[in-house]
Formats: structure tokens, C-alpha cells, sequence
């Protein structure tokens, strides 16, 4: 589920007119509701979010006018997902005449993450998936926001679409991933078969921009003769984006990436983010347990808005607003979808965990390795 403590604030502006000619300034615009939405679906998740306020607007300090809700939110308008198609086969129009529209429902979110502006409590509009509604790859999804004057604020998004193929770690070439595993294997010198590197590629999806990844390694304490819940410890591989957005409806060939993580960085985050098992009080020993390989995916309107969001590096750069709203509204209707693929860690991996006999990095964490023959791993 969307992260709701990562939705946009929707107030990031304050709207300033100088008028006339006169000793005296107006530093506040004409009275205009101006909408900002976000909205970010994905047909993995059966909760969809709408997040809607409108621009900061009044003679008080920026700082008193973020903490005030009642100017942020509207307490009359309504939301509603829009589930359509494109109109012809290659090009962008929706069809509107024949588009479902589902309306969602305010609801109280409590646990907004403190800031500059009003928090912990915001409403969010929400829609929950039942038998009436199932996001479908084949169908473009949107939002029609009708404000309290009548005005309609509308933008659409295709779905990221991901297929079996998208990810393929390592060298595993089976569909099925049968047999494959994450190998850090460690370098040896008396081996002559080295590895300095682990491989991801990653297969552009439909309609898709840029994608994240990451890896977790996972593992189980053992606390006085109890098997604790998983630890996991995600390693951040980076952001990739494509040059431009696959669309399957056409005749391109999608892109593709390899991401690749070295086997010495692998071994070094684990010992540093591991105590040694005589700084862990209680802890009898470490069993390994797998890693998951995670892949993120933004549509290119998302990539776009997230591009222009971020603070300016340089003085002189002038960054552009990017919207894909219609109608007098400013935010982004994109999509996203993800990819998580389990895999158990290879034999050779797990011993250099345990016996630390090539880097020496993590022979004092207390692993065990559960693939050795009558291991006592498990309690």
C-alpha cells in the first residue's frame, strides 16, 4: 500500500500579485480555488489513495498559513477514480463518453509524519477494490475531482505493465527461476573463479520511465532458545531511467539495464548493520534465511513530476512546473508497480558468512549455515 506519509502536502505555494501603481502593495491574488492532486495507482494494491488540497492563499505568514488545515482542505468536493480506455490505438485521447467513475470516500489519516506543514491528522480519499472494480492493464485509470464551484479537475495515467521476463537476476534463465539463487560468491585467489559482481536485468515494462532497486538480505536470531521474527536489511542499488517510455501498443523493443552489486560492498553492509554476537545480549546465534530482489517502477508522468519536485542543484537552473491535470488543477495522476523475487542464498555465500575465510568480515555475527549436512541451526 501507498505510503500515506509520502503523499504530496498539495500546499506548496503561495500566490503574490503586485496591483496598481499606487504607495501601497497587494501581496495577496484574487480570491481562485486552485486544486493540487496526487494520485499514484498500482493493480498490485487493492486500497487506492486520492490526496486533494488547494494552493495556500491569505495575508499571514507562509509558516501560520501550512499549519492552518482548514485553508489546505476542501470540506466539500468530490472524488472519483476514473477506469477507461484510449480512444484509437495509438494515441492519447481517453474516451470519457463511455468511462466508469467510482466514487471515493474521505477518510482520516492520523499518522502524518511531522513538518512545515499541518499534521499528524489529513483526509485522503479512498477507493477499495471489490468485484466492481479490478485495475485492468488494458484500461487507462484517472481521477475526476468536481469542486465546489461545479469545476472539474481530470488526469489520466496508463498502468506500468510488468511481465515474468522483467526481472532476471543472476544468470538464471528459467521463467520459473527454478535453481536460481543470490551468489556473492567470494573472491578467491586459490579458486581461479572469481566473482566481483552480481547481476540484475531488468527488462523496460510498458508505459514505464524509471525504475529503483534494491536488495534484502534477511536472517533469524535465535534468543534464548526462541527463533526471533525476521531482520531484514535492504541494500539501495540505485535509480535507473530509460530514455523513453515503452509503449506495447507500438512496434519498438522495450529497453533493458543491468544493475550489478559487488560482492565485497555485499559482505561489508552486512558487517557493519550485524553487531558482533558478543555485543547482541541474548542472542545464541544467526540463521541465515534468503534475500529478496526488489524493482520499482514509475510511469513516465510520475518520473517527470518527481524530476521537477526535486530542490534545484545549481543557482541558475530554472526548473519548469510539470502538471498532467486538466482543468485549472497543478499534481501528477501517474502509476507504479513492482517486482519482488525471493531467492535463497547460494552455498558459497552462506559459508563466507559463516567462516569469514576469504574477507574476514563476518566470521565474529554468530551465522549458521543451514545448508550445511546435520546443521544445528534451528532451536
Amino acid at each position: 500500500m501507498m505510503k500515506l506519509k509520502n503523499l504530496l502536502p498539495g500546499l506548496l505555494f503561495l500566490s503574490l500579485a503586485f496591483t496598481g501603481c499606487d504607495d501601497e502593495i497587494d501581496i495577496t491574488a484574487p480570491q481562485k480555488e486552485v486544486p493540487v492532486v496526487y494520485a499514484i495507482f498500482n493493480q498490485n494494491e487493492n486500497t487506492h489513495y486520492v490526496k486533494v488540497n488547494r494552493l495556500l492563499q491569505g495575508d499571514r505568514s507562509f509558516d501560520e498559513l501550512a499549519k492552518d488545515r482548514s485553508i489546505a482542505e476542501y470540506e466539500d468536493v468530490k472524488v472519483e477514480i476514473v477506469e477507461t480506455t484510449y480512444t484509437s490505438e495509438f494515441n492519447e485521447e481517453v474516451d470519457r463518453q463511455n468511462a466508469r467513475y467510482i466514487e471515493c470516500t474521505p477518510v482520516e489519516v492520523t499518522n502524518k509524519d511531522s513538518g512545515t506543514f499541518y499534521y499528524p491528522n489529513q483526509k485522503v480519499y479512498q477507493y477499495e477494490e471489490d468485484d466492481t472494480l479490478k485495475m485492468n492493464e488494458d484500461n487507462v485509470y484517472g481521477v475526476r475531482i468536481t469542486l465546489p464551484s461545479g469545476e472539474e479537475v481530470t488526469g489520466f495515467t496508463p498502468l506500468v505493465r510488468t511481465t515474468s521476463s522483467t526481472v532476471k537476476p543472476g544468470i538464471c534463465r528459467p521463467q520459473n527461476l527454478t535453481g536460481c539463487v543470490v551468489d556473492f560468491g567470494s573472491r578467491s585467489s586459490t579458486t581461479q573463479n572469481e566473482f566481483s559482481a552480481y547481476s540484475i536485468v531488468v527488462t523496460q515494462p510498458g508505459f514505464c520511465r524509471s525504475f529503483e532497486t534494491s536488495l534484502t538480505f534477511r536472517y533469524r536470531e535465535v534468543i534464548d532458545g526462541q527463533l526471533s521474527d525476521p531482520k531484514d536489511i535492504v541494500v539501495d542499488l540505485g535509480k535507473e531511467t530509460f530514455e523513453s517510455t515503452y509503449d506495447p501498443r507500438g512496434g519498438q523493443a522495450p529497453a533493458s539495464r543491468t544493475v550489478r552489486f559487488v560482492s565485497d560492498r555485499f559482505y561489508q553492509i552486512i558487517a557493519d548493520r550485524v553487531p558482533d554476537l558478543d555485543d547482541s545480549p541474548g542472542v545464541e546465534k544467526r540463521i541465515l534465511d534468503s534475500a529478496f530482489i526488489n524493482v520499482e517502477f514509475a510511469s513516465e508522468d510520475l518520473e517527470l513530476y518527481t524530476q521537477v519536485s526535486q530542490p534545484s542543484e545549481s543557482l541558475l537552473e530554472d526548473k519548469p512546473p510539470f502538471t498532467n491535470l486538466k482543468g485549472g488543477g497543478i499534481g501528477v495522476v501517474g502509476s507504479r508497480n513492482s517486482v519482488e523475487i525471493k531467492l535463497p542464498l547460494s552455498t558459497r555465500t552462506q559459508e563466507e558468512l559463516v567462516n569469514a575465510t576469504v574477507l574476514g568480515l563476518t566470521a565474529q555475527k554468530g551465522f549458521c549455515n543451514t545448508q550445511e549436512p546435520n546443521n544445528d541451526c534451528y532451536p
